[in-house]
């Protein structure tokens, strides 16, 4: 034991498992290394030792290992290597005698092939037959393979052949295409660099792949496949449930097990990898498919519909681009950002202790010294940042405080202290804070805390007798409850998928004994009577009954229901409206009097005129422009409050007919350019008020000028274009619009209520006559027909002849009963009320005839005691597995108790922290980080640089219209050679 702790401690060999993607992972599970205790040294190994061997064949990949100093003795077992019990690796082999392919496939040491003729899988064309299986031509030569020796001899005197072209390569080698046409150190750093790619919150498999691609992330972990055939019953973002008919099937695991019939498969969701990346894995079967052994399930970090997905399909073209790309920079396209392309999410962990110091203990806590309550709001009581928080750079993600040392008081401290003892002890602050460069969100917390002593209390630290504090306290009543809460429901899910199977079994199976409801002399159902489903589900409910509505409150339910209507009879002389500022607007925008006022004004484009002159001069315009529609009527006028205090608004604007914006009149001022206020005004922001307001025209008066001949006029067009008009053309614009838009209602149309005051307000000259239409009619015997119309004095005689009958309390409603009521009846409140009509369960408390509460209903359905063991058939194998079936529960329900006493005692132990160590706070904080300049990028054919330019999509090279904008750009020179 001590040796196994001792190497995993601080033996060089014991590493942390690399898992910046699947590939990354399974390739460090496979790491064959010469460095370490008894090995060679990095520094004095030759290149004799360091160099690719004949021996290496199918056992060790001759491409991947590192760069660098470590080159050749760090290397990766090949696709189809293992070890054997002695520790030698083996390679696979086809056995050949007299040019055919025999029997299974047999794995070779080295030494086992120093004297054999191997062929490669690679063949020849014209021996392919040969090579699968068949009989080749006589003679054939093929390249063999003898010891470090390549030899063409006939396939009559090759003795095995390889099992794949994959074989001599590892996995990362093994997934780049057209490996056999590139060149060796290119090939290396290509494996090399997909281990480095980091998971990408949408990932794509290639489109052009070698078929390793499955495989490699199968075998690395990260996918989830299907144990068993079955159909999906459940799918959620941490759990699916798969049914697969093998109720008395059982297996036990972490993640994926089986019980009842059911499949259970655990996600891993947002979780952090040794490497600082994110492990998630995403369902991929939906409700209600149907599933076979070793499908594919679940998709992982950095896989795609069970296909390895380490990076993105784009669009590159190999060519300079203004300098942007030279040497091995790469220009971008900003699509790439907008789109999340190459976007990852990384997951960072801060850890902080709380530890018994000489000077005394430190406390994790909210109460930090110095700093404000406004940086402190994302922390809890505690002082640990809530999950979910977003922090950045410089935030606290757990308060902590320290006490000071002796060296750390001044004199004055020390002579405070010495008089007064414990009292005025200081502290300091030691809180975790988010590193530089962090940004994100805080997913995750996790709080250790060893078991307190409650005979040793450290000051304000613990609160209460047992000698936890008071946040410590509430996590583990928590965490007790969390418990509790997790062994119901396990024990309520074996119960039912008992339950189930049961009642599945016994469906089609004869009666021994016949059914009886509690108080019949007739049985509910005969012996010898196959059992159907109504049955059964009938029997085990306990009793039957049907659902009543009781009124528990006097209502009155209406005979008819009849809506009031308006018919225009007189239509007011079309009119528009001027709407303009209240009295207290204009009166905050006067001048103040302070003496340097009028120059800052001046300077943001604010009138030093009083704004009300400016609202009266331009209504005098307005109603001058309307005079030819106006006749002997006058222009409305309404008041109304600005958006806001700081958002630029029309200070009149002119109404049409409808109440629809038609033209807005503005200080000048309030649109100048900021650099001089006597050029033209900004008429982008002209633009954005007229789109605002939903207006055609626009105005803007002079300051002290109230001559309109020396105003800018201004017409949107299409809500785009911003024109510039003269004086009579605007009027005349301003009129037609008027006229053309008229007046929204005629004389004798029919308004709604609503309608009619949506109008009123408009044109309160408006003159309409109410009438009252039969919508709906409830009582058999009124007379009226759905559709009439009656004027005021006959509906009130109407509703006088046919009143509102009335609903007493305690009146029983059946559902379509009570539906129709509440329709005619105003706020009808009726509770459920169920009236027991058949009692089949001894221990019922309810009796056939009664109408029951809703409550005791429910009661009673809960404390049914009947269940479907308790019927006897004559399927002897029946109810043989329904036996087994209940074991089975009932062993389940046991191992479940078991699992809680186990985790309760643990509880109550606490964690198992380091001496000295109260407390241990994690805090994992996840980031989105999009690609930026300065990232490195790489393909799979050993092509790499460095992010140097991010361009608009608009300023990319581009192709034909109907071909993708080009989003890579790539310097051409070198790249036969990469």
């Amino acid at each position: 034991m001590m040796a196994l702790r001792e190497f995993f401690g601080s033996n060089q060999l014991s590493q942390f498992m690399q898992q910046i993607n699947p590939l990354d992972e399974l390739t460090h599970k496979r790491r064959i290394s010469a460095i370490g205790p008894g090995g060679l040294h990095r520094d004095r190994a030759t290149a004799a030792v360091r160099d690719v061997h004949w021996t290496h064949y199918g056992r060790v990949c001759p491409l991947e290992t590192p760069e660098g100093p470590s080159i050749g003795l760090i290397v990766s077992l090949a696709c189809y290597g293992r070890i054997n019990p002695y520790g030698f690796i083996e390679t696979p082999y086809r056995k050949i005698e007299n040019g055919s392919v025999l029997g299974p496939v047999e794995y070779l040491t080295a030494d086992s092939e120093d004297t054999a003729y191997i062929a490669a899988k690679i063949a020849p064309s014209n021996a392919a037959q040969t090579i699968n299986g068949g009989t080749g031509a006589a003679g054939q030569l093929l390249p063999v393979r003898s010891g470090e020796d390549v030899l063409s001899l006939p396939m009559e005197k090759v003795n095995y052949i390889g099992i794949s072209p994959q074989q001599i390569v590892g996995i990362s080698a093994a997934l780049v295409p057209f490996l056999e046409h590139e060149d060796a150190n290119r090939a290396l750093m290509g494996a090399n660099h997909q281990r480095q790619a980091v998971p990408l919150i949408q990932p794509e498999a290639p489109l052009v792949g070698t078929g390793m691609e499955g495989p490699a992330a199968l075998y690395s972990g990260a996918l989830i496949t299907a144990k068993r055939a079955g159909t999906v019953t459940s799918v959620s973002a941490d759990e699916i449930l798969i049914y697969t008919g093998e109720t008395l099937h059982h297996d036990e695991g972490e993640n994926t097990f089986s019980e009842m019939g059911y499949d259970v498969y655990k996600l891993q969701t947002f979780k952090r990898s040794n490497s600082g990346t994110c492990i998630h894995q995403r369902p991929i079967v939906a409700v209600g498919d149907k599933v076979e052994a070793d499908q594919v399930i679940v998709d992982g970090t950095s896989t795609e519909n069970g296909e390895l997905a380490l990076g993105r399909n784009i669009l590159c073209a190999y060519m300079p681009w203004g300098g942007h790309n030279y040497e091995d920079s790469i220009l971008i396209s900003e699509t790439l950002i907008k789109e999340d392309t190459f976007t990852s999410i990384h997951i960072e962990e801060f850890e902080v202790e709380a530890r018994e110091t000489k000077v005394g203990p430190e406390e994790i806590t909210r109460d930090i010294p110095n700093v404000s309550e406004q940086r402190l709001g994302q922390l809890d009581e505690e002082g640990i940042i809530r999950v979910g928080s977003v922090v950045k750079a410089g935030s606290i993600l757990v308060g902590k405080i320290t006490p000071k040392g002796e060296s750390e008081y001044g004199p004055e401290e020390k002579l405070l202290r010495a008089i007064f003892g414990e009292k005025v002890k200081e502290v300091r602050d030691a809180s975790t804070y988010v590193r530089p460069g962090v940004e994100g969100v805080v997913i995750d917390v996790k709080v250790f805390s060893r078991k307190p002593d409650g005979a040793q209390r450290r000051g304000n630290w613990m609160q209460d007798d047992s000698g936890l504090s008071m946040a410590d306290g509430l996590r583990y009543e928590s965490k007790r409850k969390e418990i509790e809460e997790t062994l119901r429901q396990q024990t309520a899910s074996i119960r039912r998928r008992k339950t189930e199977e049961t009642r599945n079994a016994l469906i089609g199976c004869e009666l021994v004994d016949p059914l009886y409801a509690v108080g019949d002399s007739e049985p509910f159902a005969n012996a010898g009577d196959s059992l159907t489903a109504e049955v059964l589900d009938t029997y085990i409910s306990g009793f039957t009954a049907d659902e009543y509505h009781t009124v528990i409150e006097d209502t009155a339910a209406e005979a008819f229901i009849a809506d009031p209507c308006y018919r225009v009879t007189s239509v007011p002389e079309p009119v528009p409206t001027i709407a303009m500022p209240t009295l207290d607007a204009l009166a905050e925008e006067a001048v103040p009097t302070d003496s340097d006022a009028d120059e800052n004004f001046e300077d943001v484009g604010i009138s030093s005129v009083s704004p009300s002159e400016i609202v009266n001069t331009v209504q005098a315009y307005l109603s001058e422009v309307c005079k030819p529609l106006l006749g002997n009527s006058e222009l409305h006028l309404q008041e109304e409050e600005p958006l806001s205090a700081q958002a630029v608004h029309a200070d009149v604007s002119l109404l049409g007919y409808d109440g629809s914006v038609v033209a807005v009149a503005m200080h000048k001022n309030a649109y100048a350019d900021d650099e001089d206020s006597e050029d033209e005004p900004d008429t982008e922001q002209l633009k954005e008020t007229l789109t605002a307001a939903n207006a055609r025209f626009a105005v803007l008066v002079a300051e002290g000028d109230p001559e309109p001949d020396n105003w800018n006029f201004y017409e949107l067009v299409d809500n785009t274009v911003l024109n510039t008009q003269e004086r009579p053309e605007f009027e005349q614009s301003v009129v037609a619009q008027l006229e053309e838009a008229g007046c929204p209602i005629v004389e004798g149309e029919e308004l709604t209520e609503a309608e009619w005051t949506d109008y009123s307000e408009i044109h309160p000259d408006l003159q309409t006559e109410r009438f009252w239409q039969i919508k709906e009619i409830f009582d058999a015997e009124c007379p009226l027909i759905e559709g009439q119309e009656f004027s005021d004095a006959d509906y009130q005689k109407a509703c006088s002849d046919y009143p509102a009958r009335l609903v007493e309390a305690g009146q029983r409603l059946t559902e379509e009963e009570r539906e129709a009521l509440n329709k005619t009846a105003r706020n009808l409140k009726a509770e459920s009320t169920w009236h027991i009509t058949a009692v089949y369960d001894p221990r019922c408390t309810l009796s056939v005839g009664e109408y029951a509460s809703d409550a005791d209903y429910q009661k009673a359905r809960k404390a049914r005691s009947l269940s479907f063991s308790d019927i006897n058939v004559t399927n002897t194998e029946t109810k043989e597995h329904i036996q087994r079936v209940e074991e089975m529960a009932q062993g389940r329900i046991t191992a479940y108790t078991d699992e809680k006493e186990q985790a309760l005692q643990q509880l109550e132990m606490g964690d198992e922290l380091k001496p000295g160590v109260i407390k241990r706070v994690k805090v994992y904080v996840a980031s989105k980080r999009p690609i930026s300049i300065g990232d490195k990028m790489a393909g799979r054919y050993g092509n790499k640089g460095v992010v140097a330019k991010i361009l608009p999509a608009e300023d990319m090279p581009y192709l034909a219209s109907s071909v993708p904008p080009v989003q890579l750009v790539v310097e051409s020179f070198g790249c036969t050679s990469r």
